[in-house]
């Protein structure tokens, strides 16, 4: 009995191998997404639609939908191919996507009860519309590591995945990362 290339060979049959390399990486983000979703959802729920402003509550949470599908759409089709990668660097692609997605957990668990959904940054246990700047923590170092944290892992699966929903969900990400970033700090200077 010999291998499966020489039976496929001595058997007139063209032996292909199948391409694995992507299935323990596609694993492992997406239970990274699945992490993503679970704490998320919860930190949603706890706060509440009193967390955010009126609006914005069902737009955070269509946003957030959005994001999730095309992240896992991106891992259902195949990878693309524009540069290939070593081993190297796609075990440092999924650690920097870990990286990414436990520094937005740690910096919303800074934040406490001045977390907001939406644009409305608040203060601990106000409103929507009495905003304060945070800067403790991870926020002395960073101004917002929530929105760095994603967005490292979005670039980290778009490197490692390399397929049209990947880099949609990237140049999504950048986008609204901007645009939120600006009227957060637009907010917070009084500029309403």
């Amino acid at each position: 009995m010999g291998t499966d290339a020489a039976e496929s060979r001595d058997a007139g049959i063209p032996f292909e191998r199948r391409d694995t390399s992507m299935e323990g990486q596609t694993l492992l983000l997406g239970l990274g997404w699945l992490g993503h979703a679970l704490f998320w959802t919860r930190a949603l729920r706890g706060a509440g639609r009193d967390a955010a402003a009126p609006g914005e509550y069902v737009r955070e949470i269509a946003l957030r939908a959005g994001m999730m599908t095309l992240a896992l759409v991106a891992l259902v089709l195949p990878p693309g191919r524009l540069f290939r990668y070593g081993r190297a660097v796609a075990y440092a692609g999924i650690a920097i996507f870990f990286f990414g997605q436990a520094l937005a957990v740690w910096a919303r668990l800074q934040l406490a009860d001045s977390w907001g959904i939406g644009i409305w940054p608040r203060a601990a246990g106000a409103g929507p519309g009495k905003s304060a700047r945070f800067n403790g923590g991870l926020y002395h170092l960073v101004r917002h590591p929530i929105y760095v944290g994603t967005t490292l892992a979005i670039c980290a699966q778009a490197l490692i995945v390399q397929n049209v929903p990947s880099l949609l969900l990237l140049a999504g990400a950048f986008g609204t990362v901007s645009w939120k970033i600006k009227e957060e700090d637009r907010r917070l200077a009084g500029k309403t």
